[in-house]
């Protein structure tokens, strides 16, 4: 290779260690930081950021937790015009306690990669309307739990 061409193909390469430098600052903020959101309320809405810990709605890729471990029940109404699109990485809905935990939707889209009811507690889902899509469902995964799913009115469930 002559030396101009060897000189214009180095030249080229002085720009690299700086855009891996900004690719290595700009790729945390790109990706999604998916949260664990876990219920920290009594019964009440899914679009109350103060029902959750840490605060805010959960959003696409987090891991969800509705779970409690004293006598009281619980219900979550789930309506969300926030992160309607949003898919979460599991949901578990879960009463370790005496009391239940239950999730009802009756609007808006719901989806989940995997989500287990009653795994190793009390747990329910009541849908009567929206739409609901999950890959993975499971009822009642371990011993002693009781896991419910009650599908009604306009509600519309597709597991894989």
């Amino acid at each position: 290779m002559s030396k101009r061409k060897e000189r214009i193909f180095l030249k080229g390469f002085k720009y690299v260690p700086a855009f891996f430098l900004l690719l290595a600052l700009l790729l945390p903020a790109l990706q999604a930081q998916a949260a664990d959101k876990c219920w920290v309320g009594g019964s009440g809405w899914w679009d109350d950021a103060s029902n959750w810990s840490p605060s805010g709605l959960p959003a696409n890729g987090d891991t969800v937790y509705l779970t409690q471990s004293d006598g009281t029940d619980r219900t979550v109404s789930y309506w969300n015009t926030v992160y309607p699109s949003a898919v979460l990485s599991t949901l578990r809905i879960d009463a370790t306690g005496m009391g239940t935990m239950t999730l009802f939707q009756s609007q808006d889209p719901l989806s989940s990669n995997y989500e287990r009811i009653g795994d190793s507690g009390t747990g329910s889902f009541t849908q009567s309307g929206g739409t609901h899509t999950v890959s993975y469902l499971g009822l009642a995964n371990n011993s002693p739990g009781s896991g419910a799913y009650d599908l009604s009115g306009t509600g519309s469930l597709s597991a894989d």
